[in-house]
């Protein structure tokens, strides 16, 4: 996939999505959804995506062991997972959850109650894509629990005032969702991350940018708009910055 071809899929994550229809009410007994995938007329479970989604889940379950385990995908959105101790499931210093999955690159946290990342992100071993969006308390982001395999974060619309960080704990990542946060200041070791393609930290309140990013050769598309300083969408990193110090003298921060 060439980097337009990625831009166009990541055009519907940068849409506000307006008129989308409210959450139907949680579903009472989520154990009765997974079972009514059963493939096989057993206890086990043939499938691929594992949809936990809007069950008003508070704790992980041992239930979930009935799952095969080569699930690649994980939706446990719109539950009421806050990331502390006790939403894992109590085994094996809370990766027990993890560990039934170990197939998981993909895995949807967003629109829970989160405080913090959950510890038992870590043992998803083969994890490229996690999404944390939409938990409005989420004010801090550890990346030292996210594996190594990460290739895409998203985390729109939390409560950071701060990039995600340590950003060496992300050396494979490509895409950076970080929109609708408080983030101030953008890191100068954000040019660390060689393999960052798009980097989105629109509607946050940053006013100025490190020379690192202009170093980022890599970097495909810089998603700006809204912030203290009005920027634009830019794709052409040279001409953004080469106009970057008249942006700074022309237009009052906001």
């Amino acid at each position: 996939m060439d980097a337009s071809q990625l831009f166009d899929t990541l055009k519907s994550f940068d849409q506000a999505e307006e008129g989308a229809p409210a959450h139907p009410d949680p579903e009472p007994d989520f154990r009765a959804r997974i079972f009514s995938a059963r493939s096989d007329g057993t206890n086990r479970l043939d499938l691929s995506n594992l949809d936990l989604s809007d069950a008003s889940l508070c704790t992980l379950l041992d239930a979930i062991g009935s799952v095969e385990k080569h699930v690649q995908v994980v939706d446990m959105s719109m539950n009421f997972l806050t990331g502390s101790p006790q939403d894992n499931p109590g085994c094996e210093a809370g990766t027990g959850f993890a560990n039934k999955f170990p197939d998981v690159q993909s895995l949807d946290l967003s629109g829970n109650s989160l405080t913090s990342i959950p510890g038992f992100v870590t043992a998803f071993r083969n994890l490229k894509e996690i999404d944390v969006s939409d938990n409005s308390s989420l004010a801090i982001f550890d990346t030292s629990v996210l594996p190594k395999s990460v290739r895409h974060v998203y985390a729109r619309n939390c409560a950071l005032t701060k990039f995600p960080e340590p950003l060496d704990a992300l050396p494979g990542t490509s895409v950076l969702q970080l929109s609708g946060n408080r983030i101030c200041t953008v890191p100068g070791d954000i040019g660390e991350l060689e393999n960052l393609v798009y980097l989105n930290i629109s509607d946050n309140e940053i006013e100025n940018l490190p020379d690192e990013v202009a170093e980022a050769d890599q970097l495909r598309a810089l998603v700006l708009y809204r912030n203290r300083r009005q920027y634009g969408y830019s794709t052409d990193l040279n001409e953004f910055f080469s106009s970057r110090d008249a942006l700074r003298s022309d237009q009052p921060a906001l």
